[in-house]
């Protein structure tokens, strides 16, 4: 008999739970990870508390998040200046991604549902792809009246071409500027505080993003939440360096808005060929 954790309200799902849960992982961390020697054990007995109460969900969206998750980390390693070089391995293991998929088993009956409802979420995009078909009609286009099961596919299905890419620069910008910060050099122990913030809050997006990208949670309000941190946190910082050496630092110029548009399609067109590959191979 299987026993799947959850919580209850907008948690009252296992899935739910897997992805608060993950997405406050690397916030509890970044509170803990420069304390003294009592309290930052305290930290790391909470994370393990935090990890172990995710497996016991039994989420595979919760446990790709996990995974991402230490991507993410993984990726601060690196100076700004060398991530392109990362990219053609990120790339490959995306192209790669089905076919993983497939050989550790996470192409059941229930996973492949979803996928064929990603499909006819394509449909509705179709149908409008400039404006989409609006907030929740996309499940007048799937079986049974079923979600999209992807956050990003719900995004581009229901908000068109230009809410989703309003939608994705948000996360996008998010990101970039919370990697920025934590690139910093610090001059005093407040620096060292807020690099930790950015450095968890970036981590927590990566889990968000990997985690939503196997369930719905396109309007998900504590993903909102820690938007609206990142953009706290950068006016804080912008407040002490000033606004125009912030933005320079961070590179915020007008081609900005094309590489928002830029990834949008990309996005979309990864997706599409993501299903055609599984549908192949599964």
């Amino acid at each position: 008999m299987r026993t799947r954790s959850f919580f209850f309200g907008i948690f009252g799902d296992p899935n739910d739970t897997a992805l608060f849960l993950v997405s406050s992982l690397p916030l509890i961390w970044a509170l803990f990870c420069n304390q003294a020697r009592k309290k930052y054990w305290i930290g790391i007995l909470l994370c393990l508390f935090v990890f172990l109460a995710t497996l016991s969900t039994e989420s595979r969206s919760g446990q790709m998040a996990i995974i991402f998750m230490a991507g993410g980390y993984i990726l601060l390693r690196f100076p700004v200046s060398k991530l392109w070089s990362i990219v053609p391995i990120a790339f490959l293991g995306l192209v790669l991604s089905p076919y993983l998929m497939v050989k550790i088993g996470w192409t059941d009956d229930s996973a492949m549902d979803r996928f064929n409802y990603w499909g006819q979420a394509n449909y509705a995009f179709k149908s409008s792809p400039v404006f989409g078909v609006g907030y929740g009609m996309v499940t007048d286009y799937t079986y049974l009246d079923a979600s999209a099961h992807n956050s990003f596919v719900t995004a581009y299905a229901e908000l068109g071409i230009i809410g989703y890419t309003a939608w994705l620069a948000l996360i996008m910008f998010a990101l970039y500027s919370m990697l920025r910060i934590s690139k910093m050099e610090p001059d005093s122990p407040e620096d060292i505080e807020i690099k930790a913030i950015a450095t968890g809050l970036f981590a927590s997006l990566i889990a968000t993003c990997a985690s939503g990208f196997f369930i719905t949670r396109t309007y998900y309000m504590p993903l909102f939440i820690t938007l609206a941190i990142c953009a706290a946190l950068y006016g804080y910082v912008a407040s002490r360096l000033g606004w125009a050496q912030m933005n320079d630092y961070c590179g915020w110029k007008p081609r900005s808005a094309g590489v928002a548009i830029s990834a949008s399609i990309t996005s979309i067109i990864f997706i599409y060929i993501f299903i055609i590959i599984l549908n192949k191979i599964a």
